[in-house]
């Protein structure tokens, strides 16, 4: 706090001071950020002190950046060196003189507007007369020195004020001598380098009559004088503007190593909050870097949830806010409680210091819980706390002992007498005599387990625990502990045993195999029905055995992985498997397996429930060759049906048909040599041959039906797009069909197969759907043939798909399954079957 106010002060009394100086004085950070202007600034740069705090001047005052200014600034800073120079500045048309003092922190600048003076110190001056008015006249020190010499050749009387020499000393002497000891060759140095330099600009000590030291800001303008190079020489007296920038640079330094030495954070603000200078100890308690926290606003630390700060942040930008009690938000939207306060500066920033009172409050917090342990343990706690002074032979109980032992709270008056005729009659001795080993022994505790009588007039079974205190002489004292309830553990100890004991006894006499598996494979625990299934002698074998040695070897990869699953994600699995029992013997069983778990959730091994299925699957590997069976006789009954079709359907048109039409040109012979008066006869002709054409047409439509030819002839893709045709002229119903595949020679089992499903599919959409459209498509995709028809009838209910009496579909499902396809039929509005048939073809083209 002391440090505080000593920065404080300091920066009160330097500000007071800077404000009364007549010159722009800026001070800028490392960033070439404006962090503080006095008033005088605002008048000489025509800009406000509020509108360029917290900016870079080099945005602020465009056209700087590459200038001379510029150039000079940026080697003063990287060379640590005071630089003094006059630049012009063309948006005021407008001469300057700088004062560049740099340091670790930031640059000081002092900045004076030398317009008029430009002009003054014109060497074209209207007269000597009109000169030597303004020289004498001048309020600010100015000589002629003569180049060669350095003699006084003039010298004005602000000078012999100024200086306290007599005009006559003034005139002995030469420049040298009123230069220090100290500067004196480097203001040799500087003659000789400057010996052709018209203008010059700098700060340079100058020596009293009286011995004092002054700083004075030189200007001089050589000009070509009766024959001789003088120069005219302007010095302003910048002692005090020297003395307080030193002073500012020396309090700024100490004001920075107090911020940087702080354990707290401490951020200088402007008026609306805007950070402009932090500590280390900022950056590290906010988590922001320094250019993050330079560019925010103090509010956003204070916004919890979206809240904005209410009254107190306003009063802490005033600087009226003593130390408050907040929640910060540091990077990361972490939340930590603070303690902060705000001092308002003379140029109305804000000095702020933020503190971190996490560990505080924790340790308020554990002082609390610490004085408050004892009551809160008891109210938490489900033991009885007792305490038996054994000097005045008093006790005492706390209200959960009494609730215990079943009595209300202080019913009764509590004594180690009463206590010990609670004690069952059979625990007395052996609980008393091991009280009094332990008074005898050197160890601090004593425990016991007994039996209290309640006051419901049962006994309970409780486990007491007690400290014992001694005295300097090592004399038992006093005795405190607990007593906890063990009744109900008892109980349910008692409880589980039975219950082990039953599910021990189901386990042992279950027909099926129980086993035990842990994580590894090995097992555990198996049941003697497990052993029987193995054909295990004893449990010694198989027990600490891992379980897939056991498991067939095209079986043990699928078996290991679902037994992953139950360990690493808890699921159950069930598995059908093939095991060889120890003596060799191959038998199928299922087995279900679930994880088993402790009480802390973990799982610690699998329970696997096996059960022998030999015979189940020896039934259904049986019936699968039954059923194989059963689909290659049907397979051979429909190529041998195909066959006798295809014959019949030959001979009906070949034999039938030719017959007919032998029969159709008798006929029209005959009508042609019946007379033609005989009306009756004639007519009776004419209607026999048009009963043979009508005949002849059934006879196609009969034998095409039992084998369409143009399905040897031209082809798959043909035989669907004629038979589309047919049902729609048969039938009425839109029939759409498309392929983009050209014919090619498809194994002729496979080409009928495909006809026939899609035949029998358009004679249930006739009989069934009430359909008005059907689209069918026939596409190749991934090595198989695909067909599709779809219609927008009713549909099938699944009460019909399922039934047995559907042999058309059946019949349908029956082909696919002998193409090595299958068929899928899906009923919603209307119904759509797919059938897929994997084949390969020769020469197949895309249609465009």
């Amino acid at each position: 706090m002391n440090e505080q106010a000593g920065i404080q002060n300091s920066g009160i009394s330097v500000a007071e001071m800077l404000d009364r100086i007549n010159d722009a004085i800026i001070s800028l950070n490392m960033d070439d950020v404006c962090i503080y202007v006095n008033p005088f600034a605002q008048n000489i740069l025509e800009k406000r002190g509020i509108n360029i705090l917290g900016k870079s001047i080099f945005d602020e005052f465009q056209g700087l950046v590459n200038q001379k200014f510029f150039i000079e600034l940026q080697k003063s800073k990287s060379e640590q060196s005071n630089v003094f120079l006059e630049d012009y500045y063309p948006p005021f048309n407008k001469w300057y003189h700088f004062s560049i003092y740099p340091s670790p922190t930031g640059t000081t600048l002092i900045i004076k507007e030398i317009t008029n003076r430009k002009k003054e110190w014109n060497p074209d001056f209207e007269s000597n007369k009109k000169y030597q008015i303004l020289f004498e006249m001048n309020p600010v020190p100015m000589w002629t020195v003569d180049v060669e010499s350095l003699r006084y050749i003039d010298v004005n009387t602000a000078a012999i004020k100024h200086y306290g020499y007599t005009r006559e000393e003034f005139l002995s002497m030469r420049a040298t001598e009123i230069r220090p000891p100290e500067e004196l060759q480097k203001y040799l140095d500087h003659v000789k380098n400057t010996n052709d330099q018209e203008h010059y600009s700098g700060v340079w000590k100058h020596q009293k009559k009286d011995g004092s030291i002054i700083f004075a800001e030189i200007h001089y303008h050589t000009i070509e004088f009766n024959n001789r190079r003088v120069r005219n020489v302007l010095a302003i007296d910048v002692t005090e503007e020297i003395i307080a920038k030193r002073k500012l640079l020396n309090s700024e330094l100490r004001f920075q190593a107090l911020l940087e030495s702080s354990e707290h954070a401490i951020f200088i603000a402007d008026e609306t909050g805007n950070n402009i200078e932090v500590n280390s100890s900022a950056l590290a308690l906010f988590g922001y870097s320094e250019d993050e926290l330079k560019g925010m606003n103090i509010k956003e630390l204070f916004e919890i949830n979206g809240k904005k700060p209410d009254q107190w942040f306003d009063n802490f930008l005033k600087g009226t806010t003593n130390f408050s009690t907040k929640q910060l938000k540091c990077k990361g939207d972490i939340q930590i409680p603070v303690e902060m306060s705000g001092t308002q500066l003379p140029d109305g920033r804000i000095l702020g210091t933020v503190r971190d009172i996490s560990e505080r409050l924790r340790n308020e917090a554990e002082i609390r819980k610490t004085n408050e342990r004892f009551q809160y343990a008891l109210m938490a706690t489900n033991d009885g706390v007792w305490e038996v002074d054994l000097e005045e032979w008093k006790s005492w109980w706390s209200d959960n002992l009494f609730k215990l032992l079943k009595y209300e709270p202080g019913s009764i008056e509590m004594n180690i007498n009463f206590f010990q005729s609670l004690i069952h009659p059979d625990d007395t001795i052996r609980v008393m005599s091991g009280v009094v080993k332990a008074f005898e022994s050197e160890s601090p505790y004593w425990s016991d387990e007994f039996r209290i009588l309640r006051s419901d007039g049962t006994y309970g079974v409780y486990y007491i625990r007690g400290f014992i205190l001694r005295n300097e002489l090592g004399l038992p004292v006093k005795l405190i502990g607990t007593l906890f309830d063990l009744t109900s553990i008892k109980k349910y100890q008692e409880d589980l045993a039975e219950s082990e004991n039953r599910l021990r006894t189901i386990v042992q006499t279950e027909p099926e195999c129980i086993k035990l598996v842990d994580r590894n494979g090995i097992i555990l625990e198996m049941n003697p029905a497990g052993l029987e299934m193995i054909e295990a002698k004893n449990s010694e074998q198989v027990i600490g055995k891992n379980v897939l040695y056991l498991i067939h070897d095209a079986y043990k990869l699928e078996y290991q992985k679902f037994s992953n699953l139950v360990f690493d994600e808890g699921r159950p699995f069930k598995y059908e498997f093939e095991i060889t029992t120890l003596t060799g013997t191959n038998r199928w069983v299922e087995s279900h397996v679930v994880p088993m778990r402790n009480s802390s959730g973990e799982i610690i091994s699998s329970l696997a429930i096996t059960r022998d299925i030999s015979i189940q699957k020896n039934a259904q590997q049986e019936m699968s060759l039954m059923n194989e069976q059963l689909r290659l006789l049907s397979s051979h009954l429909l190529k041998v049906r195909e066959e006798e079709r295809t014959k019949i359907s030959r001979e009906i048109h070949d034999e039938l048909g030719q017959q007919l039409t032998s029969l159709k040109i008798d006929l029209s012979w005959l009508r042609r040599k019946l007379p033609k008066e005989i009306d009756q006869l004639d007519s009776k002709v004419e209607n026999m041959i048009t009963l043979v054409d009508d005949t002849v047409k059934t006879v196609r439509r009969i034998s095409t039906e039992l084998r369409p030819g143009i399905l040897d002839d031209l082809g798959l893709v043909a035989a669907l797009e004629w038979q589309s045709q047919e049902f729609q002229k048969r039938t009425g119903i839109h029939t759409d069909f498309s392929t983009s595949l050209a014919d090619d020679p498809y194994e002729k089992a496979t080409a009928t197969g495909i006809f026939r499903v899609y035949q029998e599919s358009l004679t249930n959409i006739a009989r069934h759907s009430g359909a008005s459209n059907v689209n069918s498509s026939l596409i190749r995709k991934h090595g198989n043939i695909i067909l599709t028809i779809s219609d927008n009838g009713h549909g099938i209910d699944k009460k019909t798909l399922k039934s047995p009496k559907t042999l058309g579909l059946l019949g349908m499902q029956e082909r696919a399954t002998m193409m090595g396809g299958n068929l899928q039929i899906k009923s919603n509005d209307g119904t759509q079957i797919v059938l897929t048939v994997p084949v390969q073809t020769r020469n197949e083209t895309v249609l465009p």
